[in-house]
């Protein structure tokens, strides 16, 4: 955990890919959503300041989402290698960030 705190909400997985892609993820992120990314980046300010929580694959304690994660109180669990593929989008989950954990509650439906 890089910032305590535990939390439910829904995942939005943003895997950033371009500049046309962020600005899409951006758009359509909403406020309470869980942000899950390998890493966050200066550009991803405005999804950190609507997040409810972060996680990340990659980082540490003073990585850029923890740092951004403190900065808005809200939980952070860094380091996790695979939560880019252990949810998706649209998945409620909880983050438990006092003790360095995330768990699915339901599935997101499947898209058709």
């Amino acid at each position: 955990p890089a910032n305590p705190g535990k939390v439910q909400g829904i995942a939005r997985v943003v895997k950033v890919v371009g500049v046309e892609e962020l600005v899409k993820d951006i758009a359509a992120f909403k406020k309470g959503e869980i942000l899950i990314t390998t890493m966050t980046q200066p550009n991803m300010v405005q999804l950190a300041a609507k997040a409810s929580a972060i996680i990340t694959n990659e980082g540490g304690v003073t990585s850029h989402a923890a740092v951004l994660a403190r900065e808005f109180g809200i939980p952070c669990i860094v380091g996790t290698h695979d939560a880019t593929r252990a949810f998706k989008t649209g998945d409620l989950i909880e983050v438990d960030a006092f003790a360095g954990k995330a768990r699915l509650i339901s599935a997101a439906e499947k898209q058709k």
